[in-house]
């Protein structure tokens, strides 16, 4: 897991996954997050891209979020 130093945000993970039928090999996967912004007081990443074997197999951008509609924050607290 990759932080930004100056926000502790998360801008890379990076693992590795394996075929099914060879668990030797590693297949390299990096997620990207990029773009964030603040909805709702929480930092979202508008730009999120995914790399397999070093090249680039998903990228989107995300328009508009949501976070927990329908929930109040009493629904989390501890009793």
């Amino acid at each position: 897991l990759y932080l930004d130093p100056s926000s502790l945000l998360p801008v890379a993970l990076a693992f590795n996954t394996h075929p099914d039928s060879n668990a030797l090999a590693d297949i390299a996967v990096e997620i990207r997050f990029s773009a964030y912004q603040a909805v709702n007081g929480v930092a979202v990443p508008m730009d999120v891209q995914k790399y397999l074997n070093n090249g680039l197999v998903l990228d989107f951008q995300i328009t508009n979020a949501t976070l927990n509609p329908g929930l109040s924050g009493s629904a989390f607290a501890t009793q």
